[in-house]
């Protein structure tokens, strides 16, 4: 049962990395979705699960696979909130600028 939870997990994070790329939703979607009168998108559960997608079979690659995305998903967490350190910083060196506590020559 811990096998399966885990190969669950795997395969979500590999299909949830798939799918947050807008071409590849885009291009999933174009040949099986229609659209209603008011441009809405209608489609049902066994429609979007009927076209498939190449995963990779061994269980160690899938294993790879997601771990890279975890640790690319990490390090872009990382250097986003750097920016909005530095932001922040930016931020404070205005107001401190604009206030005249600190002076530039």
């Amino acid at each position: 049962m811990e096998y399966l939870l885990q190969l669950t997990i795997i395969l979500g994070t590999i299909l949830d990395a798939y799918f947050e790329s807008e071409i590849n939703t885009n291009n999933y979607l174009q040949t099986i979705v229609s659209k209603g009168a008011k441009n809405t998108i209608n489609i049902s559960n066994e429609t979007f699960l009927s076209k498939g997608i190449y995963l990779p079979v061994e269980v160690d690659e899938q294993k790879e696979i997601a771990s890279i995305i975890e640790a690319v998903r990490y390090e872009s967490l990382l250097h986003e909130q750097l920016a909005e350190k530095y932001n922040l910083r930016k931020r404070g060196l205005s107001q401190d600028i604009f206030s005249q506590k600190v002076q530039i020559n």
